[in-house]
């Protein structure tokens, strides 16, 4: 059934159906464009928050396509679908590049869904990897990566500032008669519009005209987000804040809002030297001999991120310095969960990778933050001014909105 939804896709004029034990699977007819190809596999809700891929060219490579809102993440990589020239291909320099694409809005082991339609040079391409000719090597992978990196985020950059995440309720009509399913959906703050708010009047990306081969995408510059207007109302279990909106009633979550802060702090400051701040006391860590020599191998990635680490003596680390965006009352605690997380956490890619420290960083600092009322405000001003104020650095919301009607 999966080869059939390949080759449906990378043929959408043709008819394909599929019938199993006397039952019928689908029945896709001839679509004269990809992207209805797409819609008819996806379904009527889905297909309404696909984000289209704009067109984008780069070094001899073309990409264009779409991908489903992080919260349509998965394991895996089956709900990728690729095409190189028109077949179907795998790779994991494209897969990687996907994520990458959706960094800061997906946990490690996530993988966004995406369809995705590559032409370049056949040149560039060894497709001699597999004997099914699935898999194939690049020659230029870093300019494969460029393009659909550059490609996502021209599409993603739009709805960085999209309002909360709302939890629709059923009526009590509907309660009455059937189960009804409660599903997220995207709440109605004062803020941009999402991709596709409108499916219908969304203009639909060609599959590679040569003729533009040359066009090239500039992604427009982010606007800068703008706090609503809350009023705080006061604080559940010691964890929540509960803020009343003009449309209803907003959970916040201060410990993801200080993940999503610190994120992009350490994420951010470029090619200028991350300020830092010392420790009164350093930090003695005993680590096992094979972790304390890959730590100290990787010293420069963590000076990157601002911890400044050297061998003590023995099996002895010392970290003498930490972020200065970075407030922990406890640096013993704090630094032994974040070395055991870098160090015994498999993830694809560098273990010391700037993006995955500022990740773990901002998530173990935030595990320790004590909520407080009277920081509700400043922490909402300086939320809203990141480029994805409405969920952490792993996807989970900052802000649920709960309607007036729902409510």
């Amino acid at each position: 059934e999966h080869q059939l939804r390949l080759h449906a896709l990378a043929a959408p004029g043709v008819r394909f159906r599929l019938r199993k034990d006397d039952r019928e699977v689908f029945d896709l007819p001839a679509a004269a464009k990809a992207v209805d190809r797409v819609r008819q596999l996806l379904g009527t809700d889905l297909s309404r928050e696909l984000i289209p891929l704009p067109l984008t060219h780069g070094n001899g490579v073309s990409a264009e396509g779409y991908v489903l809102p992080a919260s349509h993440a998965r394991k895996g990589r089956r709900h990728q679908f690729v095409f190189l020239n028109g077949r179907p291909v795998e790779d994991g320099v494209i897969s990687r590049a996907l994520a990458e694409g959706f960094r800061g809005a997906l946990a490690d082991g996530l993988h966004p869904a995406a369809w995705l339609w590559l032409e370049l040079e056949p040149a560039l391409v060894d497709v001699n990897v597999h004997p099914a000719k699935r898999e194939v090597r690049f020659h230029r992978p870093l300019d494969v990566r460029d393009v659909i990196l550059e490609a996502v985020a021209s599409a993603l950059k739009p709805a960085t500032t999209a309002a909360p995440v709302r939890v629709e309720r059923p009526s009590l009509a509907d309660l009455a008669t059937d189960a009804v399913e409660i599903a997220p959906r995207t709440a109605n703050f004062p803020a941009p519009q999402p991709v596709l708010a409108n499916w219908e009047k969304a203009e639909t990306p060609r599959l590679f005209p040569r003729e533009n081969a040359q066009q090239e995408i500039v992604a427009s510059p982010l606007p800068v987000s703008t706090v609503p207007d809350f009023r705080v109302i006061g604080m559940l279990h010691q964890r929540f804040v509960i803020l009343e909106s003009a449309d209803g009633l907003v959970l916040f979550d201060p410990k993801a809002a200080h993940e999503r802060i610190l994120y992009e702090k350490l994420l951010h400051h470029e090619n200028r030297a991350l300020e830092t701040q010392g420790l009164l006391v350093p930090v003695l860590l005993d680590l096992d001999p094979r972790d304390l020599d890959l730590v100290l191998r990787e010293r420069l990635a963590l000076q990157d991120a601002g911890i400044e680490v050297e061998a003590f003596g023995g099996n002895t680390l010392q970290v003498r310095c930490l972020p200065a965006c970075l407030t922990v009352e406890e640096p013993r605690v704090f630094l032994a969960a974040l070395m055991d997380e870098l160090l015994h956490d498999p993830a694809p890619g560098s273990r010391f990778a700037l993006e995955r420290l500022a990740r773990i960083v901002a998530k173990r600092a935030s595990m320790l933050v004590l909520p407080k009322l009277a920081e509700t405000q400043p922490l909402l001003a300086e939320l809203f001014l990141c480029e994805l104020p409405n969920c952490a650095a792993d996807g989970r919301p900052t802000l649920t909105e709960f309607g007036t009607r729902e409510l």
